[in-house]
């Protein structure tokens, strides 16, 4: 390849590489959205920063690592 088309081709790949990245972070989790997060655990409950308790069916202390 030479210079144009190498620069052409690893900013198409850096692209595709970006916006997967992007969609695998964009997965459903715990307290995602207008709750601004997880704020702590109460058990195998995930409470949320916005003070809201997670209708997430996953336990918080596992995926957490006894956080809170």
């Amino acid at each position: 390849m030479e210079g144009a088309s190498l620069r052409i081709w690893i900013s198409a790949t850096s692209a595709i590489f970006l916006a997967w990245v992007s969609v695998a972070n964009g997965a459903n989790t715990p307290c995602s959205g207008k709750k601004g997060g997880i704020d702590h655990c109460q058990g195998k409950t995930f409470i949320c920063c916005d003070g809201s308790v997670s209708k997430s069916k996953k336990d918080c202390q596992a995926t957490m690592g006894g956080m809170g």
